[in-house]
């Protein structure tokens, strides 16, 4: 079975995003990077936090977001998390925020990818 990655996002406009960090010499920072077309779809802006849900080995890790290439597919953990998934693995991307909850009008963003990062399935 092919990847498939799953995106929630809140739309109140508040967002969870790192201000401020501190990098050592010896590791990297960790970041998830997701072509920017999807970003856009779902409403996930640069540096946002995000939550990775590991399908494959049910391991969880907060990190931010980087833009890959526009229309590229690509999703590339990168520094310490990339030891937390694979190649082929298949993740859920989670954002959250603050709503109201007596606003009837919110409804999540979500699309479903195939194998090759396609949107097979949105709300």
């Amino acid at each position: 079975m092919g990847k498939s990655c799953v995106f929630f996002q809140a739309e109140d406009g508040i967002r969870d995003s790192p201000v401020t960090g501190v990098q050592t010499c010896a590791l990297p920072i960790c970041s998830i990077a997701i072509d920017e077309d999807l970003l856009e779809r779902v409403d996930i802006k640069p540096y946002e936090q995000v939550h990775i849900y590991n399908i494959n080995t049910g391991s969880r890790f907060i990190t931010y977001v980087i833009t890959a290439k526009r229309g590229s597919g690509t999703f590339s953990i990168n520094g310490a998390a990339a030891r937390l998934a694979q190649i082929n693995d298949r993740i859920i991307v989670a954002a959250y925020g603050n709503i109201d909850i007596d606003n009837e009008k919110y409804q999540p963003k979500v699309i479903l990818l195939d194998a090759c990062n396609q949107v097979i399935e949105h709300s």
